[in-house]
C-alpha cells in the first residue's frame, strides 16, 4: 500500500470551512454541558437517523478535541437487540487502532442514554463530495483509485486483526476524505466481530450497498465487505447508481438478484485490467469473488505499476 499511497494522490481541494467542520459554531448561551467521562461538553445536534442522534461535542476545556457523538435513540432504549448491537459497536471501535479510522474516546450512558464518543474526522464524505463536486469525483479512474485503495487498506487493517472485524456498511457516506486526501472509515454500527456472526443485522446498513449474501439473508463476511467497495469503485468510475431500487424491497431484490458481470463491461470506460478486477469484485457468488482484500490490493498495485493512469 506504500507504493499506492505515493502512485495515487486525490487531488480534491476541500474549502477551509469543511476542513475545520461546518458544525464547530456552537452558539453555547446558557446551555449546560453534558458530563462525559473524559470531560464536561457543549453539545452541538447535528442529524437525527433512524436508530440515531448525533451530536459535535465542543469540551469545556479548549485544549481537548472535539468529538463526534452517536445516541441512541431514546424509543430504543428498552429494545435489547438495539442497545446490545449499539454496545457492540462502541467495543468494536475501542479494539481497533489505525490512521484510517477515527480515534475512539468512550462509550456509555449520560443521561440515562446510550452514547459511543470518537474525535471528530475533519473533512467531508464522498457522498457530500460527489454532491458538491461530480466533475471531480465522477468519473475519475484517478480519483477512484486513490478512494478505493484507502479503503481496501482500511479493510485490510480490519480483515487480518487477531479477532477480525466484518463492517458490513461500506458507502460512500462512510468514507470520509480529509486533509490532504487522506480517507478515514466510519460508522461501525453494521459491524461485527468474525467470532460472533450470530450478531448480524441488517438494520443498520444501506440497502444501496448490500452484498447479495445479506440481501438473501445468509451469513456474511470478510467478501461482503469486498463486494461492497466493489459498487463504491463501480459508482466512482462510471457516474451511476449501482442499486436502481427505489424502496427497501426493491433495493434488497436488485441486491439478491444481480448477475454475473463479463469481466469487459468496463473496458471502453477504464481499460480491461481495472474492469477485470471490478467484475471479479462483484461477483454474486463469494465463491467465485475476489477472495481477500489483499489480493484486491496486489491487483491493484499491479495495474498502478504498469499502466499510466
Amino acid at each position: 500500500m506504500e507504493y499506492l499511497d505515493k502512485k495515487i494522490s486525490l487531488h480534491i481541494k476541500i474549502t477551509k470551512e469543511a476542513r475545520i467542520g461546518r458544525f464547530m459554531d456552537i452558539h453555547q448561551g446558557n446551555a449546560a454541558p453534558f458530563p462525559f467521562r473524559t470531560g464536561n461538553y457543549f453539545l452541538k445536534p447535528l442529524k437525527k437517523g433512524y436508530l440515531h442522534k448525533t451530536a459535535i461535542g465542543v469540551a469545556e476545556k479548549k485544549d481537548r478535541a472535539p468529538l463526534y457523538i452517536k445516541f441512541l435513540d431514546e424509543n430504543l432504549s428498552a429494545n435489547k437487540n438495539a442497545v446490545a448491537q449499539f454496545q457492540l459497536e462502541g467495543k468494536i471501535l475501542n479494539s481497533i487502532d489505525g490512521k484510517q479510522f477515527p480515534k475512539y474516546t468512550e462509550h456509555g450512558k449520560v443521561n440515562e442514554t446510550h452514547y459511543i464518543a470518537y474525535n471528530y474526522v475533519k473533512g467531508l464524505s464522498l457522498k457530500a463530495l460527489s454532491t458538491e463536486k461530480p466533475e471531480q469525483v465522477q468519473k475519475n479512474p484517478r480519483f477512484a483509485l486513490g478512494v478505493v485503495s484507502q479503503v481496501l487498506a482500511a479493510l485490510k487493517a480490519l480483515h487480518e486483526r487477531d479477532t477480525p472485524v466484518i463492517h458490513g456498511n461500506i458507502n460512500p457516506a462512510n468514507v470520509i476524505l480529509g486533509k490532504k486526501g487522506h480517507i478515514y472509515l466510519v460508522n461501525f454500527s453494521a459491524a461485527i466481530f468474525k467470532t460472533d456472526m450470530s450478531r448480524q443485522d441488517l438494520t443498520m446498513c444501506n440497502y444501496d450497498y448490500l452484498s447479495p449474501e445479506q440481501a438473501k439473508g445468509h451469513s456474511w463476511d470478510e467478501q461482503s465487505d469486498i463486494f461492497q467497495v466493489g459498487i463504491l469503485f463501480y459508482e466512482l468510475v462510471t457516474g451511476k447508481k449501482w442499486n436502481p431500487g427505489t424502496d427497501s424491497s426493491s433495493q434488497i431484490s436488485h441486491a439478491a438478484s444481480v448477475c454475473t458481470l463479463p469481466d469487459h463491461f468496463l473496458s471502453p470506460i477504464i481499460g480491461t485490467r481495472l474492469s477485470q478486477l471490478i467484475a471479479q469484485m462483484l461477483r454474486p457468488d463469494p465463491r467465485t469473488r475476489v477472495h481477500t482484500v489483499n489480493e484486491a490490493i496486489q491487483w491493484l498495485e499491479s495495474i498502478i505499476s504498469k499502466e499510466a493512469l
